[in-house]
């Protein structure tokens, strides 16, 4: 199979959720979506068309298509397809019991986690015999467009990964159909994230996963700066960052290239530690040059830049030559999600945890302060026009059994679970702990509006150029806040 895969960022989002965040860690939601079967039509009043399985979804020509049966391995699908279905229309180990149906599964994961998809998909081809499940594997900078795209125009995917940013854009436009009788008992999820997939009170999205950003350091380049440990506060993070340059590697880097980077991976980690805002909390109007925290965070941003000892290239600095320059030794300090780590693995397989790279939290704004972090996710959700609602819904049910969930999360993200860190292979591995450590504290930098893309892109469009500069950091944010307010919110 060929596959198109693109960076595995999230900040895309990634994901969601303020101050209270999606990550209230240790609530439940107790919430049962009653059980599917019947007859459920999929919801009205969609975009024109209708959905197909296989081939029909309108993400060419950036899509690796492939089909899954009870054959696939998790390295990739077996050729040809599988039905099977009992008399009376029911399909064995199921609760399926609609006719055969063919569905398309639109995913932008790729790598590891593309082939733990592969494998729930397969398994539940051989719970469902009489359900054909095709994937379209999208690349991560394409997939919001594409999936946009088609289906607005009707002809999408039956089953898809929903990026957080997109929930309310696509309910409100009516690409998603409700999750109101899809038999997810919710009681094991973190209670905010099923929230986020709610708009006016009705159920469209299901969460799939969730995450965080933590400091990645190189502790023999620290060692080598003459630097003892990593830095816990703002100011120690300041100071070591200028040390490195001694050692002849840079000091630090950020994201820059993309209209999520400064919301979720750039300013935002610090901005949450600080207690800053971008929108008020109702996600009515922008206010981050009124909100202490995020001012001082632009501002800790800009005066990194002002110890020289930033890599050429910053002011389009992307995920991929991030993580390359971290990988091959040359960068002390990045932020970063947990799917980093497979990537600087594949550009030098030889790197030791602990010795070549390490996490720990984002540094507190002082001494004593809060540790904390952006954090999101993927959610999952059914398009309105599919022709088999029924078999969606079976789709649903299965993905998000909690097995299949921690399996599909394991390489690069977090479960959206309660109890999803406690288990392995979380639990027990050190690089997670950082992650653990912020998440009590870590939310959405930008409420979940639906012009929550928009308002990240302003965000970039503002403040990254102001970074570099020099600029004013309350200028910035308050030039911010006006096109946000006047153009976007329309406040």
């Amino acid at each position: 199979m060929h596959e198109l895969v693109g960076t595995r960022g999230r900040g895309s989002g990634a994901s969601r959720q303020r101050r209270t965040g999606l990550i209230a860690v240790g609530a439940a939601a107790g919430l049962l979506l009653s059980g599917c079967g019947g007859s459920s039509p999929a919801a009205s009043g969609g975009p024109p068309g209708s959905g197909t399985g296989s081939a029909a979804t309108g993400l060419t020509p950036s899509v690796a298509s492939s089909t899954v049966t009870s054959g696939a391995s998790s390295g990739g699908p077996s050729s040809g397809t599988t039905s099977g279905m009992t008399s009376g229309g029911e399909t064995a180990g199921s609760g399926y019991h609609g006719p055969p149906a063919t569905l398309t599964w639109a995913t932008e994961s790729s790598g590891p986690q593309l082939d733990a998809e592969k494998k729930v998909l397969a398994d539940f081809h051989t719970a469902n015999p009489s359900i054909t499940v095709t994937v379209d594997a999208v690349a991560f900078d394409s997939y919001d467009t594409k999936l946009t795209t088609a289906l607005r125009a009707g002809n999408g995917p039956d089953v898809f990964r929903v990026n957080h940013p997109n929930i309310q854009a696509w309910a409100t436009a009516k690409f998603l159909a409700p999750l109101t009788d899809v038999g997810v008992d919710t009681t094991p999820f973190i209670s905010a994230l099923v929230t986020a997939g709610q708009v006016n009170g009705t159920q469209y999205t299901l969460p799939m996963d969730t995450d965080a950003r933590a400091l990645y350091y190189d502790p023999d380049l620290l060692a080598k700066a003459g630097i003892t440990g990593p830095p816990t506060t703002w100011d120690e993070l300041l100071s070591d960052v200028a040390k490195v340059k001694v050692t002849g590697a840079y000091g630090y880097a950020f994201r820059n290239s993309g209209d999520y980077d400064m919301a979720y991976e750039t300013v935002g980690p610090y901005l949450k530690t600080a207690d800053g805002e971008l929108l008020n909390a109702d996600g009515t109007r922008a206010t981050a040059a009124d909100s202490a925290g995020t001012v001082a965070a632009v501002t800790l941003l800009q005066d990194i830049v002002k110890t020289g000892a930033l890599p050429p290239g910053q002011s389009n600095m992307t995920e991929d030559t991030m993580n390359q320059l971290f990988a091959q030794g040359k960068l002390a300090f990045m932020v970063g999600g947990p799917w980093e780590r497979p990537t600087i693995l594949k550009d030098n397989p030889n790197a030791k945890y602990g010795k070549d790279f390490a996490t720990t939290p984002i540094p507190a704004q002082q001494t004593g302060g809060k540790s904390a972090s952006t954090s999101g996710g993927w959610q999952i959700g059914i398009s309105a026009t599919g022709k088999n609602p029924d078999a969606a819904k079976a789709l649903v049910a299965f993905i998000e059994r909690p097995d299949n969930l921690n399996a599909i999360a394991a390489s690069s993200t977090f479960p959206p679970l309660t109890a999803g860190l406690d288990s392995e292979p979380w639990k027990s591995d050190p690089f997670y702990e950082a992650f653990k450590a912020e998440l009590p504290n870590s939310g959405l930098p930008i409420p979940p509006v639906p012009q929550l893309a928009q308002v990240a892109a302003a965000l970039q469009k503002n403040v990254a150029p102001a970074l570099l500069s020099g600029t004013s950091a309350h200028d910035a944010l308050a030039a911010f806040d006006t096109q946000v307010n006047q153009q976007i919110l329309r406040r």
